[in-house]
Order: structure tokens, then C-alpha cells, then sequence
């Protein structure tokens, strides 16, 4: 069974630099998006939570949530500067 997107409001998701990318935060979830999966998270903004059982062969998305594309370019836009000062500083 496929979930539908859950829209997430504003103040349950939190985006922030982590030192190698970004860190979805929802709710007391927190999910690190490594630099080399941000512009692939940027075109298919949805991230899929599972939950796993060792008794089914193949599990089913639990919750697809649907992330805010001008979020992910905000917060990509602050980890490419802040990239660019580690680099230029190191």
C-alpha cells in the first residue's frame, strides 16, 4: 500500500548545515542528507520513512513525506557557503 504525500507543516520540519551537508529535522526525527544527495533530494523532494519487519520479504513506505523545494535550495545555498569557507579557510 502506497502512502499519499503527508504535507508537513512548517513548524514540524527544521533544515539546517551539519558539517557535511544538510539535517532534515521532523519532529524528533532527524535525517542527514549528505552533500552528494543534495541536488538529487532538490528534483525528487520526497523522503520515504520504513519501517522494517525480518518476517516480510519486502516492506511498503510507512510515510512519504513531501519536502519544500525552495526550503532545499535555501538550505543548499547556506551548506554551498558555508562549504566554500571550510575550503577556503582549511
Amino acid at each position: 500500500m502506497n502512502n499519499p504525500p503527508v504535507k508537513i507543516v512548517n513548524k514540524d520540519i527544521g533544515l539546517w548545515v551539519s558539517d557535511n551537508g544538510i539535517i532534515v529535522q521532523i519532529e524528533q526525527i532527524e535525517i542527514p542528507i549528505p552533500d552528494s544527495l543534495l541536488s538529487y533530494l532538490i528534483e525528487n523532494p520526497y523522503l520515504m520513512i520504513y519501517f522494517t519487519d525480518p518476517h516480510r520479504y519486502l516492506e511498503e513506505s510507512y510515510i512519504t513525506i513531501k519536502l519544500n523545494t525552495n526550503s532545499l535550495l535555501e538550505a543548499r545555498g547556506a551548506w554551498e557557503y558555508r562549504k566554500s569557507l571550510l575550503t577556503a579557510s582549511g
